[in-house]
């Protein structure tokens, strides 16, 4: 597959597949200012582990977070394509080790969440005539 900006990347890999994804190693290319993205990995929100330094210290102050990480294997990479003009797939793995989540409920993801700018108009609307919020989600 072939993207003509890094972001398009992106955006397409995981909401398509049904799992979040997040950005993980960068490399850029050129003078400052005008560096260019030449490759670019996602990783699976789940991908890797808290070190074990975090989860044995005993002077911390608040519980730990829970854990979610699964050690998953799943990765898009990118590369810049000069003479294309286009960011090209260099590596793609779909090992994932948990069961997705279904397409009709990944746009509950955190990552995934947003307000459209229609949708902004109107809730603006209805909060100045005095709705509340509450009522407004209902």
């Amino acid at each position: 597959m072939e993207f003509d900006t890094v972001n398009e990347a992106y955006a397409l890999n995981g909401k398509c597949k049904g799992f979040s994804i997040r950005k993980s190693d960068v490399r850029t290319r050129g003078p400052e200012g005008k560096k260019v993205v030449v490759m670019r990995q996602y990783v699976c929100n789940k991908h890797g582990l808290r070190e074990k330094k975090h989860l044995c210290r005993i002077e911390r102050k608040r519980d730990h977070n829970r854990l979610t990480s699964t050690k998953c294997a799943a990765r898009l990479r990118v590369h810049y394509k000069a003479k294309k003009g286009r960011y090209v797939v260099s590596i793609f793995e779909e090992a994932y080790n948990y069961e997705l989540t279904p397409s009709r409920f990944v746009h509950l993801h955190p990552i995934y969440r947003e307000i459209y700018e229609v949708d902004r108009a109107q809730i603006d609307g209805l909060q100045s005539h005095g709705i509340r919020t509450c009522h407004i989600m209902g």
